[in-house]
């Protein structure tokens, strides 16, 4: 690959000295390595700053990948799981981005989700039942089965159609965070804003995803294994040998799944505002009365049962990104024009 492209290598990290940066350049031949520390909890932040090293250094394509993500697929027999086979992430984005397409997004198996498979086990179902009910929404992928008999399950196979144009879903494009390449041309031209999120909150992705409906994006064949919880065990040059069954460690399990549901109703309103979300017929703000009332009612004993108190918190940041969602999209706004001041060439 590296005698017919020029790679690029840029890593944006909270702890660099945590990452083995031998094993991960050992693969391929670099012509350039950047390495960006990073303590911002901002997943947008890191992201448009690998954008502006990409484009500062006259970048032709992004590809975006994270470090929980691993490039192979499982392959099956009888319904029984049989080897990992490698999957080349590249070529299908390259071919995607010079067909037109200004985005490319890949297929995540594995764990689509920070979900734990014992979270059912730690709460009354009603609890989770109710939340995936009222996130459905202000999300582009949470439902009311994710918390109970989707937690922990894991993707095996595509269920999308691949090399197409992306279909919207809940009234966005439903972008991943990694296995995502950009057209950086698109990008000079100012046709896809920089990545944004709401203070404390997630969804990135998802707010980049409401922004370019009118861009072509394709889904190409590309396929990642998400291990959000560390289960795949690898070999020293990277090649997975096994799964583990169950996390290890089941309170940091729960942590992580806490944090993300922080991440996940801050950024509701702010999606609502932009159309997406479930609608079934009610107004923005009604569903977003609707997940008020069910965060107050749940919170408190979830935080409990999970021993995560930050979840006490979850009425009053959801209270805060509500009030605060004209001045969190004129942000949004504000941040995109001062972007393409700086990067976009007429």
């Amino acid at each position: 690959m590296s005698r017919r492209y020029d790679l690029h290598l840029v890593v944006v990290h909270a702890k660099v000295d945590q990452l083995n940066l031998a094993g991960l350049t050992a693969s391929v031949d670099l012509q350039a390595l950047t390495v960006i520390e990073q303590e911002s909890n901002s997943y947008a932040a890191r992201r448009n700053q690998a954008l502006a090293t990409a484009l500062e250094a006259d970048g032709r394509y992004l590809f975006f990948y994270d470090d929980d993500e691993h490039w192979v697929r499982p392959t099956f027999a009888d319904d029984k799981m049989g080897y990992w086979r490698t999957s080349d992430p590249l070529i299908p984005h390259l071919a995607g981005l010079a067909a037109g397409a200004a985005i490319t997004c890949g297929v995540t198996l594995g764990q689509v989700s920070p979900v734990p498979q014992i979270l059912p086990q730690q709460t009354d179902h009603r609890y989770l039942v109710d939340l995936g009910h009222a996130l459905r929404f202000g999300s582009e992928f949470l439902h009311r089965r994710s918390f109970v008999e989707d937690a922990g399950r894991w993707r095996r196979r595509t269920s999308c159609r691949l090399d197409a144009p992306m279909l919207p879903r809940r009234g966005i494009l439903p972008l991943t965070g990694g296995n995502l390449a950009i057209d950086l041309h698109a990008m000079r031209a100012g046709d896809i804003p920089p990545y944004y999120n709401p203070p404390v909150a997630r969804g990135e992705d998802a707010l980049l995803g409401a922004r370019v409906r009118h861009l072509p994006v394709r889904r190409v064949s590309a396929c990642s294994f998400h291990d959000p919880f560390g289960r795949m065990h690898c070999a020293d040059d990277g090649e997975p040998i096994s799964m583990a069954r169950q996390t290890a460690d089941s309170g940091q399990a729960l942590q992580r799944f806490a944090d993300a549901l922080c991440g996940w109703v801050g950024y509701a309103p702010l999606l609502v505002r932009l159309g997406g979300g479930l609608r079934i017929g009610l107004s923005g703000a009604q569903r977003l009365e609707t997940l008020q009332r069910v965060i107050d009612d749940v919170s408190e004993p979830l935080a409990q049962d999970l021993g995560c108190p930050q979840l006490t918190g979850l009425p009053a940041l959801l209270a805060a990104r509500r009030q605060a969602v004209t001045f969190d999209h004129e942000q949004m706004q504000r941040q995109a024009a001062r972007w393409w001041q700086r990067w976009r060439v007429a």
